[in-house]
This record gives structure tokens, C-alpha cells and sequence, in this order.
């Protein structure tokens, strides 16, 4: 039986697109005829091993672990700037026949089959004014996996362009498998003792429009600042808008000097990262979604409020 490890590092940190994805993948396999035997993998450092609590396993899963307490920052240089294999001796000690990446990383491997999913790429423009990490991440680990990766699922026909027409990525290394969104029992999120827990705990007064998102330069909230200012000018209604996302310290600081200089404090609630349960509530109870990103591989938030 063939050994694949799916490498859940990705999901473990902020609860956005990669977490949805990894844990509706973990969740569907079990389903598949059992010809594979699925490992989850794990390289991290802070929360070691508790952080994996995160995602939830389906009891009729019969997954094995492997976990590495590694920090991401000190081995991903390590491994694209000089080569080295940190990873890969451990996955072969394992006996792993094929690695699958779920986060647009790899480990730097010599003789391991290797599977990629892709689920963007950022705006030069926008990895220009990042942390150094992101600049990091998405200019120098992300181009080198998609190039090393024996084969890449792309999560939308547009994510497949950049690579092929912008990488030069060749089309038959490149199939497009759309990502799903999880099922919602309506029961936990369309009761009103629950809208009004919501409201209280997120201090909302009014009807309010949401964006869920993680709030970083490559989501344009300070654009959809700008046009919440407008709407509010012109239709005259009493509305909120509700933020729900991790921001990014750096880009957070401009949301915030936005929120000022639109005169919109009052009117502008942020959450933060909130369980996933949560968010389908904040979905349910709205007027309005709106996502104004300048950039989406595929979307995930979009299938979630449909």
C-alpha cells in the first residue's frame, strides 16, 4: 500500500482558505476505497504539538501522524538557499512514497514524488510592501516548489494561467480541481438565541454587511473602507461593517488610520480570527458579503456565503 503524507503545517496557523482546504480534505478522504495509506505531516515549533487540536479528524479516519517540532522560519531558508534536505530524510525514514503539499510549500526533497497545490500568487506590488517573510515565502519558497513539484493542482482556471503564461509552467504538469466548501448544518447558526449571542459578543447594534477575510494589502480593506463611506453618504442607513480576520500588523496599522480619516469608528467592527463555526453565523445573519480583494486564486469565502 502506497504511503502519502499530506503536509498539514500550512493549517495550523490562522484559519483562513488553507485551513478550509486542509481540513475538507482530511475529511473527504476516508472516503476514497482504501489503496493509499495517508499520513498528516507537520513541521512547527510554537504550540508544539497541541496547535494540530485545530482541525478536527473524522473518527472513521485512520490517519497516521508524523509531527517534527522544526521552525518554519530557520528551515525554509535553510532548505531554498542552500539545498538542503532537512525534510526528506525524515519522510523517507517513513517510509513515504509520495508527498502532497497543500499550502504552496515543499520541502526540499531529491527523491521523493511530490504533489502541489496552488492556490495563488501575490502582486509583486503588494509582496513589495510585506514583512520580509512574505516577501520570503512568496517570491522564493512558493516559485521554487511550483518548479520542483513532479505535479500541481490549481484551484482555479485563472491560478492555471499564471502559472503556465507567467512561470512558464508546462499546461499537462498543471490539473485544476476547484476547491469545496464544508456542509453547515443550518440548526447551530439560523436560531435567534444565537444571532443575538453573536451580536452581544461583537458589540453589533445595527444590520451589518460582513467580509470575511484575513486583512492584509492583497484584500484591499482599505478600499472597502472607502466605499462603506460612500454607501453610508448616500443610501443614509444605520449599517455596520463587520471584519471577521486575522489582520497583518503592518497593513492593519493603515486599516486603522483608514478607519479614522473616513470617520468610521463607530461603524467598523473588527473580530479577529473566530472558529469556523462562527463565521457560517456571521454569513447567515448579514445583509450583504462582500469580498473587494485585487486578487483570488479561487475564493473560498465566496462558496461559503452562497
Amino acid at each position: 500500500m502506497k504511503r502519502v503524507a499530506i503536509d498539514i503545517s500550512g493549517a495550523l496557523s490562522a484559519k483562513g482558505g488553507i485551513f478550509v482546504y486542509t481540513q475538507q480534505l482530511i475529511n473527504r478522504l476516508p472516503d476514497i476505497p482504501a489503496e493509499f495509506q495517508y499520513l498528516l505531516y507537520a513541521c512547527f515549533w510554537s504550540g508544539f504539538p497541541d496547535r494540530i487540536k485545530h482541525l478536527e479528524i473524522p473518527p472513521r479516519a485512520k490517519y497516521e501522524w508524523l509531527l517534527r517540532r522544526l521552525p518554519q522560519s530557520l528551515v525554509f531558508p535553510l532548505e531554498v538557499k542552500f539545498g538542503l534536505p532537512i525534510q526528506e530524510a525524515y519522510l523517507k525514514r517513513n517510509r513515504i512514497d509520495l508527498f502532497h503539499g497543500t499550502a504552496q510549500v515543499l520541502p526540499v526533497v531529491r527523491n521523493l514524488k511530490t504533489v502541489l497545490t496552488v492556490h495563488h500568487f501575490d502582486n509583486p506590488r503588494h509582496i513589495l510592501y510585506s514583512n520580509w517573510w512574505r516577501r520570503f515565502y512568496f517570491k522564493d519558497v512558493m516559485e521554487r516548489a511550483t518548479f520542483q513539484a513532479d505535479h500541481l493542482i490549481a484551484d482555479s482556471y485563472f491560478t492555471k494561467r499564471y502559472l503556465t503564461e507567467e512561470l512558464g509552467i508546462k499546461p499537462d504538469k498543471v490539473t485544476v480541481i476547484y476547491h469545496g466548501a464544508p456542509d453547515v448544518d443550518e440548526s447551530t447558526i439560523n436560531r435567534p438565541e444565537i444571532l443575538r449571542s453573536l451580536k452581544t459578543r461583537y458589540h453589533i447594534e445595527k444590520p451589518y454587511i460582513v467580509c470575511v477575510s484575513h486583512i492584509n494589502r492583497r484584500k484591499n480593506i482599505t478600499g472597502l473602507l472607502k466605499a462603506f463611506r460612500l454607501f453610508l453618504d448616500t443610501v443614509k442607513e444605520k449599517v455596520q461593517l463587520v471584519l471577521v480576520g486575522k489582520p497583518e500588523t503592518e497593513y492593519f496599522k493603515e486599516v486603522l488610520e483608514a478607519v479614522h480619516q473616513e470617520r468610521l469608528e463607530t461603524n467598523v467592527i473588527f473580530t479577529g480570527a473566530v472558529e469556523p463555526r462562527e463565521v457560517h453565523q456571521f454569513y447567515w445573519n448579514a445583509e450583504m458579503f462582500v469580498l473587494p480583494s485585487f486578487l483570488e486564486g479561487f475564493g473560498i469565502p465566496l462558496v461559503e456565503a452562497m
